[in-house]
């Protein structure tokens, strides 16, 4: 999705000379846990294609740029760690004794990163990738 969308607009947004892409790409680009090579490879490739296209894009007035959020509160992490509780404890209700430990972040707090990076206040960069891992 991200690689079509971009061949989608990228050519437009450098015909009028402005614009931005951001890509929100998994942690596990960075990570790479072993049990989730798969989806780490991808996210690793999708870190690579941002960067690339960002150093490219830039002269002909473009930014591509992106995050890795790292742990965020959301249905899918309240979901995973359901299963783990019921996993661990029996119970998965007990979830929120997991999240207690974690530091997560709200999703109000990446979009608020993300807002800030398609601003203007940073038309300097282009091509780079921000990890957002608390840790």
């Amino acid at each position: 999705g991200y690689i079509n969308m971009t061949r989608e607009i990228l050519a437009r947004m450098e015909a009028r000379g402005r614009g931005v892409i951001f890509n929100v790409i998994g942690m596990a680009g960075v990570t790479h846990p072993a049990e989730y090579i798969c989806g780490a490879a991808g996210n690793a490739a999708l870190d690579a294609f941002t960067k690339g296209v960002g150093k490219g894009a830039y002269q002909k007035g473009v930014r591509v740029l992106g995050l890795h959020p790292g742990a965020t509160m959301t249905d899918r992490i309240i979901t995973i760690n359901k299963s783990i509780a019921k996993q661990r404890f029996g119970d998965e209700s007990r979830y929120e004794e997991l999240l207690k430990a974690a530091q997560m972040q709200q999703p109000e707090e990446v979009a608020d990163t993300v807002v800030f990076l398609c601003s203007d206040r940073a038309r300097h960069l282009s091509g780079v990738m921000l990890n957002l891992n608390p840790i």
